[in-house]
């Protein structure tokens, strides 16, 4: 994870801490952030050197204590959640970053729910899904396929704003209920339900690799 942020610092790899960062600009100092599956702490440490209450929340209770230590050294305040002891506060955040992170979680409808529940009215949430096919090198990561992902995110009351880069998605947070919500579901059935989808998808990646050649 160190390595992949020096690569990030190096304009090796994509930057996408300070991309999230960036889309978030507009949100006053002191809003509440959350880091969910925060790794070794180095989106909560931008997020609080810009001035976010930033708090970090991991099921690795070692990985915490080492974020912890890290930020410690370098004076970043921040709070720590450890997912096995306690759940995430209701109503508590107003922007949640899950970078990199759901497709390692094997109960996802509970998880988007539980971080539904933790966002305020009109929070945001910043979250991608790095699906791959399966391997032995690939066994950490879950899921090979985004569309039924997305699906329960939307259903959950995610509601997607814009993608950055093509890279990780800004969703705000919706009801789950109510007029909307349905309108909702009929379009998310047909754009990642429906039986067609897979032949549009295998349709958009032919045309886009003979634009390119």
């Amino acid at each position: 994870l160190l390595w992949y942020a020096l690569l990030q610092a190096t304009s090796i790899a994509y930057p996408v801490q300070p991309v999230v960062a960036m889309a978030c600009r507009e949100l006053p100092k002191g809003s509440n952030h959350l880091d969910f599956g925060s790794g070794v702490g180095t989106t909560s440490q931008l997020f609080a050197g810009l001035g976010f209450h930033s708090t970090l929340a991991d099921v690795s209770t070692s990985m915490l204590d080492f974020a912890q230590y890290r930020l410690s050294r370098r004076g970043t305040v921040a709070e720590y959640v450890d997912l096995t002891q306690r759940e995430l506060p209701l109503g508590e955040y107003d922007v949640i970053t899950a970078i990199d992170t759901l497709v390692h979680v094997p109960d996802l409808a509970d998880t988007v729910a539980s971080l539904h529940r933790a966002l305020r009215p009109g929070g945001v949430l910043f979250a991608n899904f790095d699906v791959r096919p399966p391997s032995l090198e690939n066994a950490p990561h879950l899921y090979s396929d985004d569309r039924p992902l997305r699906w329960l995110l939307h259903r959950a009351g995610f509601e997607p704003v814009e993608v950055l880069d093509g890279y990780i998605t800004r969703y705000r947070r919706v009801e789950p209920t109510g007029p909307m919500a349905a309108y909702r579901a009929v379009r998310d059935y047909a754009v990642l339900r429906s039986p067609l989808r897979p032949a549009y998808r295998t349709v958009r990646r032919f045309t886009r690799s003979v634009s390119r050649s």
